[in-house]
């Protein structure tokens, strides 16, 4: 895959597990992205209160998974797997989270409810493409 395959790739398959570090003990939770694109990397939103925002803000650097097993319901011989790696950065955009909320209708009733949202985004990640037939193949990376 070459870079524009990798980001239509996560947004075609926008379930992502995440993974963060909270002093020795690593922490993965499945979450959904909003969007990736090449001018904002990819986009996640999480809450203020959740450990989550707590170890992002800590300890920024993340490993996000994507794949397409659940899905397409495909066998293993047939799964495509993404991971990309690198540092997330807080940011505010009113427009992006104006679509996160139309989007996605939980959010913005917990956001209605006095819940503070919060956005990151990782870009200038490094993404990794496994598939089952090239499992002894040397990784290549894919600059974001």
């Amino acid at each position: 895959m070459n870079k524009s395959e990798v980001i239509a790739f996560l947004n075609a398959h926008k379930r992502v597990h995440v993974a963060t570090v909270e002093g020795n003990t690593p922490h993965v939770r499945r979450c959904r992205i909003h969007r990736a694109d090449e001018k904002n990397g990819i986009i996640l939103e999480t809450f203020s209160h959740k450990p989550l925002c707590k170890q992002l803000r800590a300890i920024p650097k993340v490993e996000l998974v994507f794949d397409d097993y659940q899905e397409c319901g495909k066998q293993i011989s047939k799964v495509t797997e993404v991971r990309v790696s690198g540092t997330v950065e807080f940011f505010e955009d009113k427009q992006i989270e104006d679509e996160i909320l139309t989007e996605r209708h939980t959010i913005r009733n917990w956001v209605g409810q006095g819940i503070v949202m919060v956005m990151y985004r990782l870009r200038n990640g490094v993404a990794t493409v496994w598939t089952y037939d090239k499992e002894f193949e040397p990784k290549s990376y894919i600059q974001l």
